[in-house]
């Protein structure tokens, strides 16, 4: 049960939990405040000894009552409502973020193909737990093409070349009918593609790394692809500001691409490695396509 206030003006409601530490005790509660603003939420959350609520009372008070929206820092919000109500239209270049999937709800997209380029499909988990499932139907709904070969928190990718014209329909899915956030992406593939912005041609060393870096001065999302010949069993790793994994591809086998889609939060250098699972040498391309919030 909640209890509402107003709180430096603004809508609000709190909720206190009496927790159970094992091996100590006492009473102890975890104190949840709920704010809301022409549209906006926020909440704290503050863990508290309530033998020494005397003492720290005041302090959490005076934090809890200080909370204010800073609209001006606020990112805009790119997530859209659950893709299972009806059909959601997308094109090359564009890239719908924080979908969600219910239990059992399936996610469906369509594309009406404009020329007969090659197009790459992805969905990629937001949630490391999620084993998602990519369908390609034609308009009389027969199957296409399905896609399931990576594990938990892997990106699913098909490509196919649509006849001018014709309405295709992409349907995401989790394996285990699990609840699952997730981001789905269009581009066309090629040199000529619009939304191609940089091509790569490198060689990995035995036994070594190659690391690359794109500057994304434009401050939109992107997809990395890196591809190689079929002797090869790439991994593609996206590092982190503090040097670890921030992301993670090693779901094809030798010659298939691995490929990642990145949503910065801010302009900045990002950097990959790119090796080979068994340290083998030989040629790799890397691609960076541009996408669009839509």
């Amino acid at each position: 049960e909640t209890t509402p206030l107003i709180i430096n003006g603004l809508s609000a409601a709190r909720a206190v939990l009496g927790i159970n530490v094992p091996g100590i005790d006492g009473d102890f509660q975890l104190i949840l405040t709920f704010y809301a603003d022409e549209g906006l939420f926020g909440a704290m959350a503050t863990f508290i000894d309530v033998e020494n609520w005397a003492e720290d009372g005041p302090l959490v008070e005076a934090i809890t009552n200080s909370f204010t929206f800073e609209t001006a820092d606020l990112q805009p919000c790119n997530h859209a409502p659950v893709a299972s109500v009806g059909l959601t239209p997308i094109q090359p270049g564009e890239l719908v973020s924080g979908l969600r999937l219910d239990y059992d709800v399936t996610g469906a997209f369509s594309f009406v193909a404009s020329g007969e380029e090659t197009v790459l499909a992805v969905v990629s988990a937001e949630d490391g737990r999620a084993d998602l499932v990519l369908d390609l139907r034609d308009a009389d709904g027969l199957l296409l093409d399905s896609i399931d070969w990576g594990l938990d928190g892997d990106s699913e990718f098909l490509e196919f070349n649509p006849v001018a014209g014709q309405e295709y329909f992409l349907y995401v899915s989790e394996y285990s009918g699990e609840r699952a956030v997730y981001n789905v992406a269009l581009v066309e593939l090629g040199a000529a593609s619009p939304q191609l912005l940089e091509t790569v041609s490198a060689e990995l060393s035995l036994n070594d790394d190659y690391a690359y870096s794109w500057n994304n001065v434009v401050d939109e999302p992107f997809l990395i692809i890196v591809s190689g010949p079929v002797e090869l069993d790439l991994v593609l790793e996206q590092i982190s500001a503090g040097g670890g994994n921030a992301q993670y591809s090693d779901s094809g086998v030798g010659g298939e691409p691995e490929l990642i889609v990145v949503l910065p939060v801010e302009n900045q250098d990002y950097q990959f490695a790119i090796s080979e699972y068994g340290g083998q040498p030989g040629p790799i391309t890397i691609q960076v396509y541009g996408l669009q919030f839509r």
